[in-house]
């Protein structure tokens, strides 16, 4: 990343995926496995050996990676996968856009205008029944799809010139339909991105 001031970065990343980060990344990961439960609230209890049947194995793990690198901005994705027990594990993924030439991290606060909420979410509600080959919300539903809760996610990321909102399993969806991502062309909401944003897509050269 060159000469860019990246310790706003690491402490978000830092923040993301630890409950109680440390200093570093190193120490962030002692601290966990001293604190196995973490925000599971699981109590852990000694035992000699594991039962040979029925034997249920509870884990949590956690995945950081690059997903969009580009001259002006980075984005990464946080992929947690749990288990707790139940028919299946559960995995989301949290996203951290970051503008490099600023060294601040582009949340939503920062990458819509205020007010712009109703605009959003007719936008994601359009690409939505787009992406599915169906015009109406009635039809959306009979895919799968609850759009009665679609709402405007605050997990999102820039990704070429795209706008990237994204939902993990069952908020807008049952957990057979996976997570769901919602790309919206920046330029088809202009007008609810700040300056700020606007200024990197029309900047960046992919």
């Amino acid at each position: 990343m060159g000469d860019c001031n990246i310790k706003v970065l690491q402490d978000s990343l830092l923040s993301m995926m630890f409950d109680d980060p440390a200093i570093n990344i190193d120490e962030s990961i002692v601290r966990a496995g001293e604190n196995p439960e973490g925000a599971d609230l699981f109590t852990m209890q000694p035992i000699d050996s594991l039962p040979n049947e029925g034997a249920m194995v509870y884990m949590r793990d956690m995945i950081s990676s690059v997903v969009t690198f580009s001259r002006h901005y980075v984005v990464y994705e946080v992929l947690t996968s749990v288990y707790d027990g139940g028919a299946h594990g559960l995995t989301n993924s949290r996203y951290l856009t970051y503008d490099l030439d600023k060294g601040r991290v582009i949340d939503a606060n920062v990458m819509f205008k205020p007010d712009s909420g109703d605009a959003l979410l007719k936008a994601i509600k359009s690409e939505l029944m787009a992406d599915n080959g169906v015009s109406t919300l009635k039809e959306l539903d009979a895919k799968g799809f609850f759009s009665d809760q679609i709402y405007v996610s605050h997990n999102v990321y820039l990704q070429g010139y795209d706008v990237v909102f994204h939902y993990n399993p069952y908020e807008i969806a049952p957990y057979s339909e996976g997570s769901v991502d919602v790309r919206i062309p920046f330029y088809e909401i202009s007008d609810q991105l700040t300056p700020e944003v606007l200024n990197i897509f029309n900047t960046t050269d992919f």
